[in-house]
């Protein structure tokens, strides 16, 4: 009922997270390498003299990286590989394959794929996308892989969901779920994740369901989970959350896994257009 979980541990120790945080970083700075080269932005760093060179939303962003807040970014990272060229037939296990070639490069990836080697952990996730209690949805598929990475001086996000409900009439069932693993330990300063608990049944009729909740007395407080590396919070593609600021000196990189049922396609937090595309010039 409340629209996420908090586990401990799920990442092993084998990866200190130093090790995690460099390869976040390393990965960041690279990609604004790129925009660079492409001509995407002027200088090779995510701002210059205090103002930030991508522009918010959705719009305004690639396939590979988008700036969801003033200076807050989310970069994906699913090789094209692991998404096959046809969803039709594609499914989790031709996925982990597809990561197992992938992966030699990249810890980030790594890590990901222990995690979908992890049966105990991959029942889990079939448990919260199945349609009935007890059971496991056999039909799920790694909808991305993602780094969200608050720089120091990112605001508060607005409150929001990643995504809609299917049917306006009725709640249902989770079709999509995230699951955030912070890359370093989360304190107050430095921007954990904030969620209104019970608020995935509230988005289906966003302002006429809370008006309604709050009237009698039933819209629960704002919970913010001070995970550790190597803990995960799972919750609802519909739940409202956001990011909270981040006050400290360093970056905030939390890796994201999202699972969905194979029918759903998530066309809304990515464009199509890709930064290794054909840029128009600046100005």
């Amino acid at each position: 009922s409340d629209g996420f979980i908090c586990l401990s541990n799920v990442f092993c120790a084998d990866n200190p997270n130093f090790c995690a945080r460099r390869a976040a970083q390393k990965h960041f700075q690279s990609t604004f390498q790129t925009l660079y080269q492409n001509k995407a932005i002027p200088f090779p760093d995510p701002h210059h003299n205090g103002k930030y060179l991508l522009k918010c939303g959705v719009k305004h962003g690639y396939r590979e990286i988008v700036m969801r807040s003033p200076g807050r970014y989310e970069l994906s990272l699913l090789p094209h590989t692991a998404l096959g060229p046809s969803f039709d037939n594609f499914c989790l296990d031709a996925q982990i394959k597809a990561l197992t070639k992938e992966c030699n490069d990249s810890l980030l990836l790594e890590m990901c794929l222990n995690v979908l080697q992890n049966h105990s952990f991959i029942n889990l996730v079939r448990g919260c996308l199945s349609s009935t209690k007890n059971t496991f949805e056999k039909d799920i598929y790694l909808c991305n892989i993602s780094l969200v990475i608050a720089t120091p001086g990112a605001v508060d996000q607005h409150w929001h969901a990643d995504g809609g409900h299917i049917d306006l009439s009725k709640h249902g069932t989770p079709h999509c779920i995230n699951i955030f693993f912070p890359l370093c330990d989360l304190f107050l300063e430095n921007g954990p994740t904030e969620l209104r608990p019970g608020t995935h049944y509230h988005t289906r009729k966003l302002a006429a369901m809370m008006l309604a909740a709050k009237a009698r007395k039933t819209l629960r407080k704002a919970v913010t989970p001070m995970l550790k590396y190597g803990d995960a919070l799972v919750f609802d593609h519909r739940i409202l959350h956001r990011g909270r600021a981040n006050m400290y000196n360093e970056d905030r990189p939390i890796l994201v896994m999202t699972f969905a049922k194979r029918w759903f396609r998530d066309l809304l937090n990515f464009p199509r257009n890709s930064m290794y595309d054909e840029i128009k010039q600046l100005g």
